[in-house]
């Protein structure tokens, strides 16, 4: 059930709960309110779930008598004076007849009550949207990475439903790229969102849902689209996604394939778990142009994903994703050390690569979630194979082939059941991974190579009990953990005639108690827990026949206080500090290489770290008028007894750890506003940042200190001023601020700008133009790169529509852009995809 509702005036909160039926049963989706007397002030409302039942929250004011109503389309309304001494309601609706009288209805763009905002997904869309995607970027507050992740007032969302389910099991970005804008009716915003029905009375949230309501004509009936084509030089793409939304039955399905640059699979090479990963493997990233401009790529990923409702409030959620790719790469970078007598080190290399990945991720999800019981079963599991082959030429000439096998396997169960305010309930996880590793290295002079085998098992279960009192709500988890790990690693070919072995095991067990107390108040929101981990580790080097143990007691306190002022502004301030757990994935003895010439060396001492947090935000939303602002600022103190390292030889450039205690200092402040502007049917959003940090580094036995700034502003700006033009723009200015210790300040600034604009003067024509603006910091001066795209739509019929796109026009080759980490600026040069043209029919059904 998602519900929200509204609360009026200051006194005590009291909760209304109660099932609405009919003559054959429950009926799901009918509208409960109260009001005052005159029924022309709504105090709280609420919509009844699967199962009919409903709940509310009002405030007890002493304003007249109050009634409360149910009402469904075709029903007969019903209301009932609401009485102190009463709490629970059951409404039974008899059918009627309704006669409906011609009228004419404006919807407004936003509208909202309460934590819900509502967006009307027409009112934001444009003549050549297709997706759900293409609209939701227009609509203030909201913003779309270019991997499709969504943030709302700056925090990305917790949950994604369509019609209020949860099928996609966290992978929405499917589903925004493949539902078809015009079948959309609403999106919904749910602030301060508890996912877990029956904690919504007894735990504050401060997460933000999205639940997209699809239209009557895309329910019950298999909708889709579906593009497919070709152009030059040997282009080819589909994109094809069929969904069917019943009430019993909800189906979405996708493939999609392409050469045009476009990735659908993703660059991860383990999926997942806590294996460790060494090997490196060739990549076309790239931290500026979007990752289509410079991947070479041939790219196949199918995507099937259901939903049965298996009564009784339980619902299982089946998934299966089938993927691969081969992808090509080219790139030149120059590498340039700042060393502690103020003299530089530089590094070229040229470097083209090839990379194969394939797999398949399979899941399953039971669960039932009702105001009485809570049951989520998650079995998630990954194979994939990736490969890469290399040639590097330069200042460390090689070729290097590497493959990396993964194999996760993954469940999660959590039960709870409340009677009353009282909750108990118990979570387990159990999760393996296995990940073998393999690179070969060839040198004018030596041949390397290194095998790795790398295998982890986690096994977690706890239990909680949960009990609330007035406005407040105590709750208790207690568990045990068990964590066992391997490592097995043989380098040979560093040097000569000798290899360099590691053979650890590692071994955790954990007692852990987390208390926590939540208060919640009308306008004030209290929060407070402190987590407590009793832990026993033993890291095993069998080589040499030793044990490494620690045991200590981690605490990590947080805190939390939230203020809502009226309907507009929200206010948040929290803490935390937090003693960290080890990271086995530094502690080993023997160097490991994960690409040509970068040495890694580990340590076999514990680093004891601790994290101080501290971050505050403001919130405004201002639904009438179209204006949503949010900043937020952080700053984090972060405690550490190992220092990272950084030498040079005259083969490899080794990086690792020596015990030295510091302190690195990082700061954080962003603001975020978006404004809808009616008069030219547009609306604009200005996002800005501000961070610092100060690090230390220990370079060839001297100590670094480095201290660097990041300041960033974007715009985004869209208008339809007339119905036949829409226009686009962003901007991206960025300045990075890099100051080491006995050198000079060094400065690269980055823009990036792009102008669409469609001209429609047919309604079955359009013409869309867009072109972008790339300014980098190179060497000390800059260089400009402008590239034009094209794309003409015709809509043939109602049901088919051919496009032409031609990209890049005037046939740029090259990118480059410098940018500084770690007493280092690095300079690299990508091959951009040349000038193609690319023809596709789409077709919706």
């Amino acid at each position: 059930m998602l519900s929200a509702s509204l609360f009026r005036g200051t006194g005590q909160v009291r909760e209304i709960t109660g099932t609405v039926k009919c003559a054959t049963g429950s009926l799901p989706g009918a509208l409960v309110t109260v009001t005052t007397e005159a029924d022309d002030h709504v105090l709280a409302y609420a919509v009844a779930d699967a199962e009919g039942h409903f709940a509310l929250k009002v405030a007890e004011a002493a304003q007249g008598p109050r009634f409360i109503h149910a009402r469904m389309m075709s029903y007969t309304p019903q209301k009932v004076l609401l009485t102190p001494d009463r709490s629970e309601y059951t409404f039974v609706l008899a059918e009627a007849s309704v006669m409906l009288k011609e009228v004419k209805v404006r919807a407004t763009p936003i509208s909202g009550a309460g934590d819900t905002t509502r967006y009307l997904a027409s009112s934001f869309a444009r003549e050549n949207d297709i997706t759900l995607a293409d609209v939701i970027k227009r609509m203030p507050g909201f913003n779309i990475s270019a991997d499709g992740r969504i943030k709302y007032a700056g925090r990305e969302i917790s949950n994604f439903y369509i019609d209020g389910s949860d099928m996609m099991t966290g992978n929405y970005t499917t589903a925004i790229r493949s539902i078809k804008h015009d079948d959309v009716g609403r999106v919904e915003v749910i602030e301060h969102h508890q996912p877990i029905k029956l904690f919504e009375d007894l735990l504050f949230s401060d997460q933000t849902a999205v639940n997209v309501t699809l239209k009557e004509k895309a329910k019950n009936r298999w909708v889709g689209v579906v593009e497919a084509g070709g152009g030059v030089p040997r282009l080819w793409q589909v994109d094809a996604s069929a969904m069917r939304f019943a009430q019993k039955v909800k189906t979405m399905n996708t493939y999609k394939g392409n050469n045009t640059g476009r990735d659908v699979v993703g660059g991860g090479t383990s999926g997942g778990g806590s294996a460790r990963e060494v090997i490196a493997l060739p990549s076309a990233d790239n931290p500026y142009l979007e990752r289509s401009r410079t991947l070479f790529n041939r790219s196949h990923r199918l995507s099937l994903n259901n939903q049965w409702d298996m009564g009784r409030s339980f619902t299982l959620t089946p998934c299966m994703e089938l993927f691969g790719a081969e992808t090509e790469s080219d790139a030149a970078e120059t590498r340039r050390y700042y060393l502690d007598d103020g003299q530089t080190r530089e590094l070229t290399t040229r470097q083209s690569g090839r990379r194969r990945l394939h797999g398949a991720s399979p899941s399953v999800r039971l669960e039932a979630n009702t105001r009485r019981m809570y049951l989520s079963n998650v079995l998630t599991s990954d194979i994939r194979r990736s490969s890469g082959h290399t040639d590097a030429v330069g200042t460390y000439s090689n070729v290097a082939d590497g493959q990396v096998d993964g194999a996760y396997l993954r469940n999660d169960l959590y039960v709870l059941f409340r009677r009353g305010r009282r909750v108990v309930g118990i979570k387990s996880a159990i999760e393996w991974s296995r990940l073998p590793q393999r690179l070969d290295i060839r040198r004018a002079e030596a041949e390397m190579g290194e095998r790795i085998g790398a295998s982890a098992f986690r096994a977690q279960t706890s239990t909680s009990q949960m009990i609330g009192f007035g406005r407040a709500t105590l709750s208790l988890e207690e568990g045990f953990s068990y964590d066992q790990s391997a490592f097995q690693s043989d380098l040979w070919g560093v040097i000569p005639s000798d290899s360099a072995r590691n053979d650890f095991s590692y071994r955790t067990a954990s007692l852990h108690i987390t208390p926590s107390l939540n208060i919640g108040l009308t306008a004030w929101k209290f929060g407070f827990s402190i987590p407590a981990d009793f832990r026993h580790s033993d890291y095993i080097d069998r080589l040499a026949d030793r044990s490494y143990i620690d045991r200590r007691l981690h605490l990590s306190p947080t805190a939390s206080v939230v203020r809502i002022f009226g309907r507009h502004v929200t206010t948040s301030l929290s803490g935390s500090w937090q003693s960290q757990p080890e990271d086995p994935s530094a502690f080993f003895s023997a160097p490991l290489v994960a690409s040509y010439p970068y040495l890694q060396t580990g340590t076999t001492a514990y680093s004891r770290a601790e994290m101080t947090t501290v971050s505050a935000m403001i919130r405004y939303k201002n639904i009438l008028h179209g204006l949503f602002g949010n900043l937020i600022c952080t700053r984090m103190w972060q405690h550490s007894r190992l220092m990272p390292t950084q030498d040079f030889g005259e083969i490899y450039i080794t990086s690792g750890f020596v015990h030295r205690p510091h302190l690195n200092l990082s700061d954080y402040v962003a603001a975020s506003l978006s404004y809808m502007i009616p008069a030219i049917r547009g609306g604009v959003t200005l996002n800005g940042s501000i961070s610092s940090s100060q690090s230390q580094l220990m370079q060839s036995g001297h100590l670094r200190r480095l201290t660097s700034s990041m300041r960033q502003l974007a715009l985004h700006a869209y208008a339809s001023p007339r119905s036949w033009l829409d226009l686009d723009y962003t901007a991206d200015l960025s300045d990075y601020i890099y100051r080491p210790d006995h050198a000079d300040r060094q400065t690269t600034r980055t823009l990036h700008q792009q102008l669409s604009a469609t001209l429609t003067p047919l309604s079955a024509l359009s013409f869309t133009a867009s072109g972008s603006h790339d300014y980098h910091t190179l060497a000390g001066s800059g260089k400009h790169i402008c590239l034009l795209d094209a794309r003409v739509a015709w809509r043939l019929s109602r049901l088919f529509t051919f496009r032409l796109t031609a990209q890049n026009l005037l046939d740029y080759r090259t990118f480059a852009y410098t940018s500084y980490t770690d007493l280092m600026a690095t300079e690299q040069t990508y091959r951009l995809r040349p000038f193609t043209l690319l023809l596709t029919a789409l077709t919706t059904f």
